[in-house]
């Protein structure tokens, strides 16, 4: 009996997991709304704010939140020149645009403040597309880091906008851009104000031998053209794109591994009815 029991927990343990790297490794990329306008995506899994512009949201709904950012997290780290003291020059709130700097103090207060109960909020990242080191020189068919068309998950932003809302396009709204909401059977959604956003990737090169970097650089993702490159990091027309790792909602077990599993409880029942 107690060997039986073992036998059949362990078999659904296997089960089990074989469903869950079934299903990641399997299935279609797949954009999933999880209320409080946040995005999962199941192929880079990271859950990503449906509102683009979500700073400007909030300035909007409290005139002194640049004051309260520069309060609560006063400076940022910085390779560049090791640290970065924060002042109002860093936010432009009445239009949503922030510097490098800005953006990483955004994301550090919405930290501080358990923004939607997570307190692990980064920018999107950027890796080389070649997986070893960056390439700067410039390209049409994503082969290298500066350009246009990267497809590579190193690049989470290119690979969203490339990969996975590709010809899904605009619905009316240049703004927006629409998806297959796959928690809502499969109805459209979309991403909300879009725009040019930084990422939290540092930039160690020049972007062209014309640029003096006084300030450092950082990659940017460009929505309007689906473009990649690195700009100095005292720019402040670009925007924050607050991105996490991981889902915030529990991966649900399908109905196929319950019937699974109740199929060898029957199959348990029967041998000790058997046995008896």
């Amino acid at each position: 009996m107690g060997f039986e029991m073992f036998w059949f927990k362990k078999t659904i343990a296997v089960a089990l997991l074989t469903n869950c790297v079934g299903f990641s490794d399997g299935a279609q990329a797949a954009l999933y709304g999880r209320g409080n306008d946040l995005v999962y995506d199941d192929i880079l899994n990271i859950t990503i704010t449906k509102n683009v512009s979500l700073f400007q949201t909030q300035a909007a709904s409290d005139i002194n939140l640049v004051n309260k950012i520069i309060a609560d997290v006063g400076t940022v780290a910085d390779s560049y020149f090791g640290i970065h003291t924060l002042n109002s020059n860093d936010f432009r709130s009445n239009f949503g645009s922030v510097t490098w700097w800005g953006a990483q103090a955004w994301i550090n207060y919405l930290n501080l403040h358990n923004f939607n109960g997570y307190s692990d909020w980064r920018l999107p990242k950027v890796g080389p597309v070649n997986g070893i080191s960056f390439n700067d020189n410039w390209s049409y068919d994503g082969s290298t880091d500066n350009g246009w068309n990267i497809t590579s998950k190193q690049s989470e932003l290119a690979y969203l906008y490339n990969i996975e809302l590709k010809n899904l396009g605009y619905v009316g709204d240049p703004s927006k851009a629409s998806f297959q909401d796959a928690a809502n059977a499969g109805s459209t959604d979309s991403f909300t104000t879009l725009q040019s956003s930084w990422t939290g990737t540092e930039h160690t090169q020049p972007v062209n031998m014309s640029q003096v970097l006084d300030n450092g650089s950082a990659w940017y993702f460009q929505v309007s053209g689906g473009g990649q490159s690195a700009v100095l990091k005292s720019n402040y027309d670009l925007f924050a794109w607050a991105v996490r790792d991981g889902d915030v909602a529990p991966v649900p077990i399908t109905s196929s591994i319950w019937l699974f599993a109740s199929g060898f409880g029957l199959l348990s029942f029967t041998r000790r009815k058997q046995n008896s």
